[in-house]
């Protein structure tokens, strides 16, 4: 069964651009609290990638099919990069190997 972490930023106010290093701080936390010496697949999007879905609605859809991908003919951030060159992608993630020294989340999250 898939587990659900919540994760509380209380700094990070919804609807305004997030402090990266912040909210980067305090996923890079719960990473090494849950998966230290494991290595996983990190797979981030935001908000902006999914105007017309709400927080509850994406964590729902993500809980259910593993993926943000709701509708097949919806094709991902940065999937048009593999369909250019022939290849077909179902998932993209990044492997990380989550250690003390794990900074990646911070990394990954910009602004809209």
């Amino acid at each position: 069964m898939t587990q659900l972490i919540d994760v509380t930023v209380p700094t990070h106010q919804a609807g305004k651009a997030p402090d990266h290093e912040a909210v980067g701080a305090k996923l890079d936390e719960l990473l090494t609290q849950y998966f230290m010496g494991k290595k996983v697949v990190i797979r981030c999007f935001g908000s902006h990638d999914h105007p017309n879905r709400s927080l509850d609605k994406m964590t729902d859809i993500v809980m259910k099919t593993g993926t943000d991908k709701y509708d097949p003919a919806r094709m991902g951030v940065g999937y048009k990069d593999f369909a250019e060159k022939g290849v077909q992608v179902d998932f993209y993630g990044e492997d990380v190997q989550i250690s003390n020294d794990t900074h990646v989340i911070g990394q990954a999250l910009w602004g809209p």
